[in-house]
């Protein structure tokens, strides 16, 4: 007998045409998260059933993408995703890039995000869910200023050399796959336009109402439009915010929506949610996170965890999980 194999496939279009991103040719809007591969017992350890879980409970929110920050997930969980019909934004390992350590340590990154995007490439080139490869989240220049310093940075130039590396990996990654769209993700105060115009679309984390603004809703939603609005004057190609959110406590309630409520949360989500429709360049949106997760201890991590998700880390939904529901299951894509 000969060994044989068998390869599920599917086959689909992703492309950015003007303000639009197209799934088979149609208009799509992306509504998801960024995720982690987390959870009770395991920590990051291979969770199948979890996997077969968030994808459920995804589609019972609606959404219909994510993103694999920050790394790639297991093999399995893109099987999932395939089968189920997602849209995944595949991401290497690059998170927060800097470029002040020197130029042999800087080439040195360099070829080592070009052996991952390689990697990736080669493993995750036929999953029908991976529509995209982000090579970087959330690079850092050296003259990166505070928070809530967008539009001098967004629209300024870069002096680290951050310019070479990322035109270096960015035309390696196409060189590989020429039939995807390529992206990075730009930090919140801080990447310059040069890093962005490479993108095939725009992606931008942003912490407006939470990190900058807090509690502070209106002003918040007053910053975010403006941003987005100068970024896509500048670009004129389509914007995803990948990462948008607050800490929430679960269980904790507050009729005047304080921070770390529930109220707040979805509060605040739903802002975000509102400011997107009003603008149809805005082709995506993704909540950080799906699930509360475990990070390192810190004075802005209680108790060792990121509480930002819309479910807790055993999956128990908040209250803003069932305003994304209503939100994203009353509208089609």
């Amino acid at each position: 007998e000969r060994d044989h194999t068998t390869l599920d496939i599917g086959i689909r279009t992703f492309e950015v045409q003007g303000d639009q991103l197209l799934l088979n040719g149609s208009p799509i809007q992306l509504k998801g998260f960024g995720k982690h591969e987390d959870s009770p017992a395991i920590g990051r350890g291979l969770n199948l059933p979890l996997h077969r879980q968030d994808a459920s409970l995804m589609k019972w929110l609606g959404a219909n993408s994510y993103r694999t920050a920050h790394y790639p997930y297991a093999e399995e969980a893109l099987d999932i995703a395939d089968r189920e019909g997602f849209i995944i934004i595949d991401e290497i390992p690059a998170v927060g890039l800097s470029f002040n350590d020197g130029e042999g340590n800087i080439r040195a990154r360099l070829d080592q995000c070009k052996q991952q995007v390689s990697e990736l490439i080669a493993r995750d080139k036929n999953h029908a869910s991976v529509v995209a490869w982000c090579v970087a989240n959330e690079p850092i220049p050296n003259n990166m200023g505070g928070l809530t310093d967008f539009v001098e940075k967004d629209s300024g130039t870069d002096e680290s050399g951050g310019n070479a590396f990322f035109r270096e990996l960015f035309e390696h990654t196409r060189s590989l796959d020429d039939s995807r769209p390529v992206i990075l993700v730009g930090v919140m105060g801080g990447s310059p336009a040069a890093w962005l115009e490479l993108s095939d679309f725009i992606a931008i984390n942003r912490y407006y109402g939470w990190y900058a603004q807090g509690s502070d809703l209106d002003a918040a939603r007053k910053s975010l439009a403006e941003e987005i609005d100068a970024l896509h004057k500048r670009h004129g190609k389509p914007i995803a915010v990948t990462e948008f959110g607050g800490d929430t406590i679960a269980g904790r309630h507050d009729v005047s929506g304080q921070l770390f409520s529930e109220e707040y949360q979805s509060d605040l989500l739903e802002m975000y949610l509102d400011v997107s429709d009003e603008r149809d360049f805005v082709a995506g949106m993704h909540v950080w996170n799906f699930a509360d997760f475990r990070t390192a201890q810190g004075i802005t991590r209680m108790g060792g965890f990121n509480l930002k998700g819309v479910f807790t880390r055993d999956r128990q939904p908040k209250k803003a999980a069932f305003m994304l529901r209503d939100r994203w299951t009353s509208t089609a894509d």
